[in-house]
């Protein structure tokens, strides 16, 4: 501390967030420190949960507060060291001068990212402005950026999520890019599908990066990755796997002709197919598709793959508190394997994959596809299987309840009438 915990004394009438800030000043703050930095220790998101992102957020920028507030080093330099590298001297002026009463990412603290032209400060519930948030702001001002882009890159995954030092570089480079190309974007939702597709094509590839990439290109990827994207307000938002597992995504994928695939417990022995002839003419794998297999990273999105597959995470609550548990936990994380089609609204979503992570390995736990049957098909078996060896997951540790007596699915061949 600066100053002895038992010199500080407090006006009994302040409010409990006004007593809190008292005592940071006293404990933490040899000299004024920014506006932004004042709600970095009891920072929490709007829902109202102290998740596992938001103690990482508050733990950052609070070591911010008590270095530069104590004289230890600068905003800029402590930032760049908790935070960003990349960090800036114009983007380390912008976040000291930033007045959380006028900042528009004071809008996305309460979860209105609004739209491109809408007043960038409508009246409304104050909402503590969020450290990251007020961080998103000043390296788009300091990059040129407008208003709406602030609330665009607010309202992306950035900014619910404090990467490492290297993610975070990345999130310069993609949020230069938006600046650069602000013009000739439309709306704050496209905008933030835009980084949200950059980071997680990053995180997939480290080679990955955003420069000689035209609107046009950015724009045509998007449309199949937006399909599978789906997000909810007032969300609890997981922290990422610990093992570095990244997704998957590719465009106009088909399997090779002449692959032969068995598929585990779907065996004759079982009552099951046995053997699957996959990719050539009239076999499923034939048609290109957009296979994406995405982390699942939040607790309604976990609920909705539920819904969606017609299993226990849908209305079983002690299946859910089982699955949340392992999640908050990161024993466990949860992979959604969809498939998107050009003019299509929806994407079919083919299975949903339990890794566990344990001290010998990342391990498949679970892997199912829509009831009543949970056996994936063959032809999303085969993508699991080429992720799994791509990322070094063990799948022989696979285990599936199933009704084999039940046919797959009735997608792409019955009620769709194509492979």
């Amino acid at each position: 501390w600066v100053r002895p915990l038992d010199d500080w004394s407090c006006d009994t009438s302040s409010s409990a967030a006004g007593a809190l800030r008292s005592l940071e000043e006293h404990l933490l703050e040899t000299y004024e420190s920014p506006k932004a930095l004042h709600t970095a220790v009891a920072h929490r998101p709007p829902e109202g949960q102290c998740t596992e992102n938001a103690h990482r957020i508050a733990c950052a920028f609070t070591r911010v507060l008590a270095d530069a507030g104590a004289g230890r080093t600068s905003v800029r330099a402590a930032l760049q060291r908790e935070v960003c590298p990349g960090i800036t001297k114009r983007m380390a002026k912008e976040f000291v001068q930033l007045d959380p009463a006028t900042a528009a990412s004071a809008r996305c603290a309460a979860g209105k990212a609004g739209s491109k032209g809408s007043d960038e400060n409508p009246p409304g519930a104050q909402v503590p402005l969020s450290p990251l948030h007020a961080l998103r702001e000043a390296q788009v001002l300091a990059l040129g950026g407008d208003a709406w882009v602030v609330r665009a890159a607010c309202a992306a995954r950035m900014g619910s999520v404090l990467g490492t030092a290297m993610e975070e570089e990345f999130c310069l480079t993609a949020l230069m890019w938006l600046c650069t190309h602000q013009e000739e974007l439309d709306e704050i939702a496209q905008a933030t599908t835009i980084l949200d597709y950059f980071c997680e094509m990053h995180a997939a590839d480290g080679d990955f990066a955003v420069a000689g990439r035209t609107v046009k290109r950015v724009l045509e990827a998007i449309e199949q990755y937006a399909l599978s994207t789906i997000t909810f307000d007032n969300d609890e938002q997981f922290q990422g796997n610990p093992k570095g597992l990244t997704g998957m995504f590719m465009e106009n994928a088909t399997i090779p002709a002449g692959t032969k695939l068995a598929v585990p417990y779907d065996e004759p022995a079982y009552g099951g197919h046995g053997t699957y002839k996959l990719g050539g003419e009239g076999q499923r794998g034939s048609e290109p598709v957009t296979v994406r297999i995405a982390e699942i990273k939040s607790l309604k999105r976990l609920v909705y793959e539920g819904q969606m597959l017609n299993n226990c995470l849908e209305n079983k609550f002690s299946s859910q508190v089982k699955y949340v548990q392992r999640a908050r936990q990161r024993v466990s994380s949860f992979w959604s394997l969809t498939y998107a089609r050009p003019g299509e609204k929806q994407p079919e979503h083919k299975a949903l994959i339990e890794v566990w992570h344990l001290r010998e390995g990342n391990i498949i736990r679970q892997a199912e596809g829509p009831r009543p049957r949970t056996i994936p098909a063959p032809d999303a078996f085969y993508w699991i299987d080429k992720w799994c060896d791509r990322e070094d997951v063990d799948l022989s540790t696979w285990d599936c309840y199933s009704r084999l007596e039940m046919p797959i699915v009735d997608d792409e061949f019955a009620s769709k009438g194509r492979i």
